[in-house]
């Protein structure tokens, strides 16, 4: 970004010098900086046999750490460094040599602290080595300070010439170091690569014994193996044979016991029916002795209706007659003057009359009480002969039904005895049959295995032979890959050295050609500078700016070699004020208020 124009106004001065400058500076970074009062420093860390990952700047003002910076994966830096104090950057990562740059941001009074100024610079450490002497980094390896004669910021001179043959004899001795490290290295590796060779060899060794040992082993193994797989055929037809014949007894013996279980099954609902039946009896039996008892209740009950009848009827003849015998005392009261004959034979009649009455109704309680009790006797006779007959019967169904129970247990004891029978008869002949079997069956396993074992001797002398043959093959070839093992690790090695030895030659190369692209750009910037400088700056006469900008607001666009100035010019109460954009040919848009750069939103609000 460019330095701003530096436009001073002076009414009261016979002449004013209006001075435009321009700086164009290429960045690495495409935004927009403006100025941020202090010096800009862009490093780039440059870690030999690493990357920059854990690498850090300390940063030291006056002697005293304020900040900690750490590298980004590209290894850059940026920070900003206010004026007046003195910084120390110190380059830090665990197992590698510090290094410190010192820069003295002190400036003079008249420098432009609102421009940008930016610096930029490259470090490189390297590891650190036993047996080298790097008290010499302790100090700074260079120093940077405003320079008056530039007008800017520089290395010290005097300073790098004074430590540079220290640094030299230190990167000497480091060079040196790692050359012998380097060498100490291969030798590790070469031998480290023998012992890998005789260890390989070694184990090739080994691996060919203990193969050899194992294919002995496999042969037993497999000799052993075909004699118990042609045993084991011979157990799986047995087995088989006995599964099949397991199988069908376990058919017949659950068709056995699904009959069984159906007899059982029929047995358990005619006990069922019968304990129903029984029930159902049972249950008509009571209810039908309960009505029995009802109606003996009930002619109980009418029985005694009966006598009360009978009692009432007695009692009402007696009524009658006590009224009678009233009445005729009230006659014998009333007639009491009559004769005395007369009383007495009627006295005489009327008790006769009433011994009469007294005996007839006594006869005739009598007579009713022998029915009732002829009565009672033969309903009780009836019940009683009732009662027998159906307890009889009962007895006579229960006695039927508990024979027809017993006859049937003793018919499925009999079947049960039978079955049992037939069971043990067919267990004893399928035993017989089993150990016939078995007997067979081990003289074909005996058969089996001679063979077996005539036929697996005749085939480990082939499979020896066909392993002596392989052995020996296996052998050549391992010979033969162990000679090309030799040679592609000879050319690896060769290839990693050429391959490192062209990285650091191509490292080297572009490291120089960085350095003279910035040496490049900075002498093309300056070249701008001066440019810019030699067309811009321009002496006004006084008369000609007041004629030139007597109005309120002037604007003008001024088109030279590489640049295009736009000028908007405010005249109030006889005060200048200058907004100014400038385009550079090369790119880049500067906007500036008299001598201090403005944003463009700031420089477009103003000139609306």
């Amino acid at each position: 970004m460019g330095n701003p124009f530096n436009i001073l106004a002076f009414p009261k001065r016979k002449s004013i010098l209006i001075l435009l400058s321009i700086i164009l500076i290429s960045f690495s970074f495409t935004s927009e900086i403006f100025a941020q009062k202090g010096l800009t420093c862009f490093v780039k860390l440059i870690v030999r046999k690493s990357d920059s990952s854990g690498a850090k700047i300390v940063l030291s003002k006056n002697g005293t750490t304020v900040q900690e910076v750490f590298a980004k994966k590209s290894g850059r830096f940026e920070v900003v460094l206010e004026y007046g104090s003195v910084f120390i950057l110190s380059f830090e990562k665990k197992g590698f040599v510090s290094k410190k740059i010192e820069i003295n941001t002190t400036v003079p009074d008249l420098f432009p602290k609102d421009v940008e100024n930016i610096k930029d610079f490259d470090v490189e450490i390297f590891p650190q080595k036993d047996g080298v002497n790097v008290m010499v980094y302790n100090n700074p390896v260079g120093k940077i300070r405003y320079e008056e004669a530039t007008g800017d910021f520089g290395y010290d001179t005097d300073y790098s010439a004074t430590i540079k043959k220290q640094i030299d004899q230190v990167d000497k001795d480091m060079a040196q170091k790692e050359k012998e490290q380097e060498k100490q290295e291969k030798k590790k590796i070469d031998d480290a690569n023998k012992e890998k060779l005789l260890a390989e060899a070694s184990l090739r060794k080994e691996e060919t014994e203990k193969k050899k040992k194992a294919e002995e082993e496999q042969k037993q193994k497999e000799i052993v193996q075909q004699k118990a797989i042609a045993e084991a055929k011979l157990l799986a037809e047995v087995k088989k044979k006995e599964e099949q014949k397991k199988q069908e007894l376990e058919l017949k013996q659950k068709a056995e016991e699904d009959a069984k279980k159906k007899v059982e099954e029929e047995t358990r609902l005619k006990e069922e029916a019968r304990k129903k039946e029984e029930a159902r009896i049972k249950e008509e039996n009571e209810k039908r002795m309960l009505a029995e008892q009802e109606k003996k209740r009930i002619d109980e009950e009418n029985k005694l209706k009966e006598q009360e009848k009978l009692k009432k009827e007695l009692e009402v003849r007696l009524a009658a007659e006590t009224k009678l015998k009233e009445e005729a005392k009230q006659r014998e009261l009333e007639q009491r003057k009559k004769a005395e004959e007369e009383a007495r034979l009627k006295a005489e009649t009327e008790a006769k009359q009433k011994e009469e009455a007294i005996k007839r109704a006594e006869e005739l309680k009598k007579k009713t009480e022998e029915e009732v009790r002829l009565k009672a006797e033969q309903e009780a006779l009836l019940m009683a002969e009732k009662k027998k007959l159906d307890e009889e019967r009962i007895k006579a169904e229960n006695q039927k039904i508990q024979q027809e129970k017993n006859e049937r247990l003793r018919i499925e004891q009999e079947n049960k005895i039978k079955e049992q029978e037939r069971l043990d008869k067919e267990a004893e002949e399928r035993r017989l049959a089993e150990l016939k079997l078995k007997e067979e069956n081990q003289k074909k396993i005996e058969e089996s295995r001679k063979q077996a074992e005539e036929l697996a001797l005749v085939k480990a002398a082939e499979e020896s032979k066909r392993a002596d043959e392989q052995k020996r093959i296996e052998r050549e070839r391992l010979e033969k890959e162990d000679e090309e093992r030799k040679v592609l690790e000879e050319k690896r090695l060769r290839e990693k050295e050429e391959t490192e030895k062209n990285e650091k030659e191509r490292m080297k190369k572009e490291d120089e050609e960085r350095k003279l692209k910035i040496i490049s750009e900075k002498i093309v910037n300056d070249r701008k500078y001066q440019e810019a400088k030699d067309e811009v700056f321009k002496v006004i006469p006084p008369e000609e700016l007041a004629k030139k900008y007597s109005n309120e607001r002037s604007d003008e666009v001024t088109k030279l070699k590489r640049l295009t100035i736009t000028r908007t010019v405010f005249n109030r109460n006889k005060a200048l004020t200058f907004y100014t954009k400038v385009e550079h040919i090369y790119g880049g848009v500067y906007y500036f208020k008299d001598a201090f750069d403005i944003s463009e939103w700031q420089y477009k609000n103003d000139t609306k």
